[in-house]
């Protein structure tokens, strides 16, 4: 899988704690909006979520996309687009957050079904919203550059991520249809 881009803080001189977390995030269009998952703090980010204890990425991309979605995975749809790597001092404990988020095209059924929401994403107000890559940019540009800086650790990423996306899918635009 290809390198989409590192962030690194540069934060963590002197700390050998490293906590790993890897995670899988889907790209999903329908009629030319990506499926996103959005906080109380306004900021989106694509669903998906770490990685559980024997899983490998597509047995969790399937579960997170059921739990926040409430949509199916056509399995035959997946296809591996990048990761992004990210590295900074945790915001609350002395170690290195190092993050690895494998992103994944793919296709859902149209059947909805019941979402399942972590404590900590009921917490922070999270609800499936339905955007263009141009509207996710505009409003996590809007967050980094101006609101909530210190409450969303992970805009910056999803920020980039967004713009990723996009300059891949001027390239790609057959990949915008989930039909």
């Amino acid at each position: 899988m290809k390198q989409l881009f590192i962030l690194d803080a540069h934060n963590y001189d002197g700390i050998e704690e490293v906590v790993l977390r890897q995670t899988v995030r889907g790209i999903i269009f329908d009629d030319g909006k990506l499926w996103l998952v959005q906080s109380k703090f306004g900021e989106v980010k694509l669903p998906g979520g770490a990685l559980e204890e024997g899983e490998n990425d597509q047995e969790a991309l399937i579960r997170e996309i059921k739990e926040e979605l409430g949509r199916n995975v056509i399995v035959d749809s997946i296809k591996e687009f990048g990761y992004v790597d990210e590295k900074r001092k945790s915001n609350h404990d002395n170690y290195i957050f190092h993050q690895i988020n494998r992103l994944y095209f793919c296709k859902v059924t149209d059947e909805i079904g019941k979402k399942h929401w972590t404590k900590k994403e009921r917490r922070y107000g999270m609800h499936v919203v339905k955007l263009t890559v141009d509207e996710a940019i505009s409003i996590n540009r809007r967050i980094l550059y101006k609101e909530h800086r210190n409450k969303t650790r992970y805009n910056q990423r999803e920020y980039k991520t967004m713009v990723v996306i996009k300059q891949y899918l001027e390239e790609h635009p057959e990949l915008v249809d989930n039909k």
